[in-house]
């Protein structure tokens, strides 16, 4: 029995002192590393205050565009040829619809842009301002290819206005900012990323479409098209077009789909003429070149525009251009695919002239063409 006492006696002293020790010791540690606090307080301050910046660089580019975004509302007859008998002989009112969009003032003097299914067989078009004043607005110019149109508003005052940045720069992974009117809500904005370029699709919403346009994970919904996509800096780099939703659903999630800035101000002048832009005609079937299908043509794939078949009398059969040639420039501009190719013909001028570099059994050739006018 005293051998047992003995034994936890001892044992007792050596818990004791152990944790005198430990305890000394945990103080000597701290104390011997005064530095670990005040590590980590710059870091969290610095962190703060670069958040905060950001913060506040992305509210003071909100107030300095905002302004310059407008709110679009459309009316139109949606009568069917039963309806438009009975209002023809009889004056019955035809049923209507309403649509909703957005835009951008670019000039001060009351010309904005959107996109031209926004305002597609609309018989009234009106303007929602920043102040809340409504104006009636009138179609300049339309390009229903390209979805494009300039409307014109009389303010009797100079109105705020958004400056054009430079598509063509544009990083993956740049901050984007999307203000629009999503659902009618009323003036939002949006912050994402550049999540990719050059996305293509042969038809979006049941339209042809040939642009390469600037992907954002910037929430767009409904109501955002024709709203500006900015940058940093505040300037429009792309129009706000189209959303993505495998499930078919009409509502945002993350994947949407701008019409590079760049492709716009190379048909404004002709928007501005008014009317309906016409676009420029070459006459060939084409394919994109870096598809794996092209080998059962004897071809190795590579970026470009492979040329499948050329209309008889066109401007390309003109100037000599054959099947199985592969385009890899246009008037100077690198050509990545097939679709690359049809949207810069449809930039170029009507019966301007334009020189086409290619590829013919690999040997490179440089052939003028003088293009005609297509017949949409």
């Amino acid at each position: 029995m005293k051998r047992v006492l003995i034994i936890l006696a001892v044992f007792s002293v050596a818990l004791l002192c152990g944790y005198k020790l430990g305890k000394h010791s945990a103080n000597r540690s701290v104390e011997s590393n005064p530095s670990t606090p005040s590590k980590v307080l710059p870091d969290s301050v610095n962190a703060r205050a670069e958040v905060s910046s950001w913060q506040k660089a992305f509210a003071n580019i909100a107030k300095r565009a905002e302004p310059a975004v407008v709110h679009i509302r459309v009316t139109r007859v949606v009568a069917d040829p039963f309806e438009q008998l009975l209002h023809e002989f009889f004056g019955e009112p035809l049923p209507r619809s309403e649509g909703i969009g957005s835009g951008f003032i670019f000039r001060s003097d009351g010309y904005i842009l959107t996109n031209f299914h926004v305002i597609e067989e609309a018989r009234n078009i009106r303007v929602g301002l920043y102040d809340k004043t409504e104006l009636p607005a009138k179609a300049v110019g339309v390009d229903p290819w390209l979805d494009l149109a300039v409307l014109k508003v009389n303010a009797n005052k100079p109105l705020p206005k958004l400056e054009f940045g430079d598509s063509d720069t544009v990083e993956v992974g740049d901050w984007a900012i999307a203000i629009g009117n999503p659902f009618g809500l009323g003036q939002t904005v949006t912050i994402g990323f550049i999540n990719a370029k050059e996305r293509e699709f042969e038809s979006v919403e049941g339209r042809r479409s040939v642009h390469s346009y600037i992907q954002t994970s910037a929430l767009i919904n409904p109501g955002n098209s024709g709203g500006p996509l900015l940058d940093l800096n505040g300037k429009v780099i792309g129009i706000n077009t189209f959303i993505y939703n495998p499930a078919g659903e009409r509502f945002g999630i993350g994947i949407g789909f701008a019409i590079p800035i760049n492709t716009v101000k190379a048909l404004l002048d002709r928007l501005m003429k008014g009317g309906i832009v016409e676009h420029a005609y070459l006459g060939v079937v084409v394919e994109s070149a870096d598809k794996p299908e092209v080998t059962r043509y004897g071809i190795k794939p590579r970026e470009g525009a492979l040329i499948l078949k050329v209309h008889p009398q066109s401007p390309a059969a003109n100037a000599g251009i054959q099947a199985g040639d592969i385009i890899v420039r246009f008037n100077g501009k690198p050509i990545h695919s097939g679709i690359n190719l049809i949207r810069e013909v449809w930039i170029a001028e009507p019966y301007s002239e334009a020189v086409i570099e290619l590829l013919r059994n690999e040997q490179p050739l440089k052939i003028k063409v003088r293009l005609g006018r297509a017949q949409m």
